[in-house]
């Protein structure tokens, strides 16, 4: 019931402060990306399924099929990330055969968003 409460109640100015907390630089959180990001959490049915996925992550198959991953791996992490250590990155690539991992000095947990210019160009060289 707690979990139902909080995300039902959840307005856009928490959703905003939550996003914020992804974000190393604060000023690319714009009212924009807000207004871009908030409506679809803001559908019950969403919210509904924001919830279910976060009751039932379970990380234990997942985790234990690392070492069969046959693709080259690239894992990105953002140095400042506030949600998960970015120590995390080494540990999960050197779990995975043939995974790089790259800490990103400045960035927070949306590394794609909060610092593009950093992200991109590794992604791209990557992919090539």
């Amino acid at each position: 019931m707690i979990g139902e409460l909080t995300t039902n109640l959840t307005t856009r100015s928490f959703y905003a402060d939550s996003i914020r907390g992804t974000f190393a630089h604060q000023d690319l959180v714009t009212d924009e990306l807000i207004d871009e990001f908030y409506p679809p959490f803001s559908r019950p049915s969403n919210r509904d399924g924001f919830l279910a996925l976060w009751r039932n992550l379970d990380y234990r198959l997942t985790d234990a099929g690392l070492n069969q991953v046959t693709a080259p791996t690239l894992v990105l992490w953002g140095g400042d990330d506030q949600w998960l250590p970015s120590s995390q990155a080494t540990r999960l690539a050197d779990r995975i055969p043939h995974a790089e991992a790259v800490i990103l000095p400045g960035c927070g947990h949306t590394v794609h968003e909060d610092c593009p210019a950093a992200t991109i160009p590794r992604i791209t060289t990557f992919l090539n």
